[in-house]
């Protein structure tokens, strides 16, 4: 009997194949402990009338108690095939058993993990997307990640303030509001504009801006002096490392991986990074009044990273 396990998954497969179906199994569960992929499921089979082993012709109706096979470790074990296999009938050998279509993969992945976590509507959605990013295949343990995090509202129990999309809750701000909030009205625009760039740039993997120059250019057009320059600098560097520790220490208090979390972000995003990024400089408009608002949203036209 050999253990196979992957994250939450497990399945115990005999040397002859055999698989004693538990309640609550899935044949994609098992794939994705065997394989790390959601989407060998034509690989199984059970018994026929005559006793024959024939592939599962609906993956989804399996019953507990009930003996499957997977047919990769039996046909290994038993060389050269046994008369069962070579002479299944061809009816049984269906087009389910085959191999998934990429559009069959994405719908078994989306299922299982819907299911599994109860992620409807926008969750969902973001599921959807993140499985485009991720793929169809070898990414298991990255999607029961990103799906436990959207499942659970892991960020919202990590301890600290948030930033929302919808229902999903997106980075946390807490320290970072405190910092800036403690700024003049400008250098708290340009803080929040720090962060905003900065977790985009972190989500995918780029260089970390140091500056916004159309920002820099526009205050540089009215009336300034090289101390309101370094106080935008300044603004701008304490409000981007803040993001960074804060980026670094919600993956460690979710006890996730780095990379699950950025294709959440870029997820959240749409996988592009000018949607990020003016979805987090959306998140900071209700804090703003006034002046401070209008001046906020006639600079929203500023894409990132410019």
């Amino acid at each position: 009997m050999t253990l196979f396990r992957n994250g939450r998954y497990s399945v115990e497969v005999a040397s002859d194949g055999a698989i004693r179906v538990k309640p609550g199994d899935w044949i994609s569960k098992y794939s994705a402990a065997i394989h790390n992929d959601f989407t060998h499921i034509h690989e199984y089979g059970r018994r026929g009338p005559q006793g024959e082993i024939i592939p599962v012709a609906d993956p989804d109706r399996i019953r507990a108690g009930e003996t499957l096979y997977h047919l990769p470790t039996r046909a290994k074990a038993q060389k050269p095939a046994p008369a069962s296999l070579r002479t299944a009938p061809a009816a049984s050998r269906t087009a389910s058993a085959r191999p998934l279509s990429r559009l069959q993969q994405k719908e078994v992945v989306k299922r299982i993990l819907e299911q599994e976590f109860d992620l409807r509507g926008d969750r969902a959605r973001v599921l959807s997307r993140a499985i485009d990013i991720v793929g169809y295949t070898d990414n298991a343990a990255t999607l029961l990640e990103i799906a436990g995090l959207l499942g659970r509202s892991a960020l919202a129990t990590a301890g600290a303030e948030a930033l929302a999309i919808g229902s999903i809750v997106l980075f946390p701000v807490g320290a970072i509001i405190s910092l800036i909030n403690a700024a003049e009205t400008g250098e708290r625009m340009y803080g929040m504009r720090a962060i905003a760039y900065t977790t985009t740039a972190w989500a995918f993997g780029d260089a970390i801006p140091d500056k916004s120059s159309r920002i820099i250019e526009n205050v540089k057009a009215g009336p300034h002096t090289p101390d309101t320059l370094r106080s935008y600098h300044k603004a701008w560097s304490e409000a981007s490392k803040s993001a960074v520790r804060e980026l670094e220490d919600t993956v460690r208090k979710l006890k996730t991986r780095s990379n699950s979390y950025q294709i959440l972000l870029r997820a959240l995003g749409e996988d592009n990074r000018q949607k990020l990024c003016r979805t987090l400089l959306d998140g900071f408009t209700p804090q703003l009044r006034g002046t401070a608002l209008k001046v906020w949203n006639s600079n929203l036209s500023i894409l990132y990273p410019t």
